[in-house]
């Protein structure tokens, strides 16, 4: 009799949890607050899933804690016991309920929900595979489903219909066979569906090439985004009753594109444009636009469900929840150009955007050809054709644009100056800045009486080439930088190659020789790693987060983006310096490149681009670390950003430089293929048409 009471006060509890949880959840996610929402106690979610009613599902796994007995010989060692710990959250972010749960024994990296039922795919180490469960989120009962032998990874799984799709990195290759007689094998991803009413399913491959994305259409189809020709990129969409494949027929499909999802209309998605990661909306005729204002880096696909968007962001290791629509403007889609090698669009604020990426002749001849099939464009200062846009090329006045003036006026002086034509008229908006420079152990380097900041170019030549010879690790740059610095500072002041100065500094570095300076050093490469460190990158440099740093010089560096994971892992490092590259002469600022953007008077859409200008301003106004705006208090308070932030205040922008044009003939002296004053005479020949054109 005790026994039937025990089993009934079981059955009462299970329903409570089960009635506790849906009578939570009594506001509809339809009716959920628009604004941003983070989920303050999710924190660091290995998987995420959202269910229809809008109930957040987070995991994380949970090491069991065990007996020390010492080092393991390879032969003997096992896997530690781990749990997963599923906890669910309503939509004012209170935890309902978490679940420790046994399955599997590594972390679990893609999860989905459905009506009911979470699925799961996660590593276990008897299997050697990865195992996909079906979990019961009422009884909170586990279900082995399939093993998914061969995939070595999984990115992606999504119900339609009767079946789940997985999609992940498979090991076997797959052979295509095509009708010219010609085939392919290659190791990518695969996708795989699986029965969900078999008690007892099968893995069943489909044949789809290079597949990167997949997600449920509003038409219970399958949407596969995938590499077309292993360089475009393209849509397919499966029908699971018919079992046909058909193109989308989407235009302008970027590729990009990382972390997709689908919903209503469209898709969302992240992707890295021109300073950092951030989060997407695209629709079938091209256009997109950004949906949330601040930086993202994702490594989990995004969750949507009725005009909402779930994310964890691994950048502070929260979890989101946005509204499209609150963000997204109504605007007629802006047409703007971009250069074939510029990072993508900056910062959209919700408006819709459609781009064409041209090659620099094209975007200087629509520009001087005031050509009226555009509405803006974006360029960067190191274009060969970036000086004769900027004298030649007609641009609408922005002054009068709400916060532009503002905008201008806060940046460093030197782009203010630029950024305003002879008649005072606000021709650009400056987007990115990047000011090459030199990272430097400051105890090191003092401990070895080596002062950089006393250096000319030639000296540090010098340096550098006797440090590579004994230690390549000391210092690192590449032979390819030098060059480019030679021509970058030079034709900063010069408008001639035929001088004194140019010939010493050839002679001089052809006198050491391309001896390779790439970034060979361990501290290059993982300070250059563009986004968390790894425990495996972590274990190798520890100094990163606080650990002990090795001996060095320096190394080079320039782009915004490595400052940025520089920044963000060893700012706060004392021991850490930053200055510019030596000079070729007194006087001499430090080069730097601009990316910038501008707006063709002949926009047949201006109040929406003019309205876009105003909003990015407004948005650059109140960034931190910008590394344009003059104001030091919107910068970190960290040594290393303090000498970051004199570097690029200290900089210099040059409109033209391209050394491409002229290191060809140059690489030929080097080489002794052409002597100095052949190869002189032919860069002023390439100098002059370059002008004229």
């Amino acid at each position: 009799m005790k026994k039937s009471y025990s089993w009934l006060f079981l059955i009462v509890i299970l329903l409570l949890c089960g009635c506790n949880r849906e009578n939570k959840q009594d506001k509809d996610l339809l009716q959920a607050d628009t604004a941003p929402f983070t989920y303050e106690n999710a924190g660091e979610a290995d998987a995420l899933a959202v269910d229809a009613n809008g109930l957040l599902y987070v995991c994380k796994a949970v090491w069991e804690e065990e007996e020390d007995t010492g080092p393991v010989p390879a032969s003997e060692y096992v896997y530690k016991p781990i749990k997963q710990m599923i906890s669910v959250y309503d939509l004012e972010g209170n935890c309902m309920e978490s679940r420790k749960l046994e399955f599997g024994n590594g972390d679990c990296w893609c999860m989905l929900a459905g009506e009911d039922k979470l699925y799961c795919a996660v590593y276990h180490s008897n299997y050697g595979c990865y195992v996909l469960y079906e979990i019961d989120t009422m009884q909170w009962t586990v279900t082995e489903k399939v093993k998914l032998e061969g995939y070595s990874d999984i990115a992606y799984l999504e119900v339609v219909g009767e079946h789940i799709y997985v999609l992940g990195r498979y090991k076997k290759p797959l052979r295509m066979d095509y009708e010219d007689d010609t085939s392919l094998e290659y190791s990518y991803n695969r996708i795989a569906r699986v029965s969900l009413a078999d008690s007892q399913p099968e893995l069943e491959l489909m044949n789809v090439e290079l597949p990167v994305a997949i997600y449920e259409t509003d038409r219970d189809n399958l949407m596969i985004y995938r590499y077309v020709d292993g360089v475009n990129f393209g849509f397919l969409e499966f029908d699971p009753q018919e079992v046909t494949l058909a193109e989308a027929g989407w235009k302008n499909i970027d590729g990009n594109i990382n972390e997709l999802g689908g919903c209503d209309t469209g898709f969302v998605y992240s992707k890295f444009q021109i300073d950092g990661e951030f989060l997407y909306y695209g629709t079938p005729d091209g256009t997109e636009a950004q949906v949330y204002p601040e930086e993202v880096r994702l490594n989990r696909p995004v969750e949507y469900q009725k005009g909402f968007v779930f994310f964890a962001n691994r950048r502070d290791g929260k979890v989101y929840r946005i509204c499209i629509e609150e963000t997204r403007q109504d605007n007629p889609p802006i047409q703007f150009l971009q250069m074939e090698l510029t990072q993508d669009f900056p910062y959209g604020c919700g408006f819709q955007m459609e781009k064409r990426i041209v090659t620099d002749q094209e975007l200087a001849l629509k520009v001087l050809a005031q050509d009226k099939d555009f509405d803006m464009f974006l360029m960067s200062s190191r274009s060969p054709s970036s000086d004769s846009v900027r004298k030649n090329g007609v641009f609408y006045p922005l002054n009068e644009v709400e916060g532009v003036e503002e905008y201008i006026d806060a940046c460093f002086p030197y782009l203010s100056e630029l950024a305003r034509n002879e008649e005072g008229d606000i021709w650009m908006v400056p987007v990115m800045l990047a000011v090459p420079g030199i990272v430097y152990h400051k105890e090191y380097c003092a401990g070895q009486d080596v002062d950089f900041s006393s250096m000319d170019f030639e000296e540090m030549l010098m340096f550098t080439r006797k440090t590579r010879e004994t230690n390549q690790s000391f210092a690192d740059i590449s032979f390819y930088v030098l060059k480019e610095e030679l021509f970058g500072q030079y034709l900063s002041r010069y408008d001639t190659f035929d001088t004194e100065l140019f010939r010493n500094y050839a002679k001089t570095l052809k006198s050491i020789g391309d001896t390779t300076w790439l970034m060979e050093s361990k501290v290059v490469e993982e300070l250059s790693y563009g986004g968390d460190i790894s425990p495996e990158i972590e274990a190798r440099t520890p100094w990163l987060t606080g650990g002990e740093l090795p001996e060095f010089y320096y190394f080079y560096n320039v782009y915004s983006d490595t400052l940025d994971a520089l920044q963000k892992n060893a700012g706060e490092r004392d021991e850490l310096g930053m200055l510019g590259m030596p000079k070729l002469e007194d006087g001499m600022k430090n080069f730097g490149t601009l990316t910038f953007m501008a707006v063709n008077p002949e926009s047949q859409n201006l109040s929406a681009v003019l309205d876009y200008i105003s909003a990015f301003s407004k948005y650059m106004l109140g960034k931190q670390d910008s590394f344009i705006l003059a104001d030091k208090a919107s910068y970190t308070d960290t040594p290393f950003t303090k000498e970051w932030y004199d570097l690029y205040a200290g900089g210099s922008v040059y409109f033209g430089v391209d050394s491409e044009v002229f290191t060809g003939v140059f690489n030929d002296y080097l080489e002794d293929e052409i002597d100095l004053e052949a190869a002189i005479a032919e860069m002023e020949r390439r100098r002059k048409l370059n002008l004229e054109e």
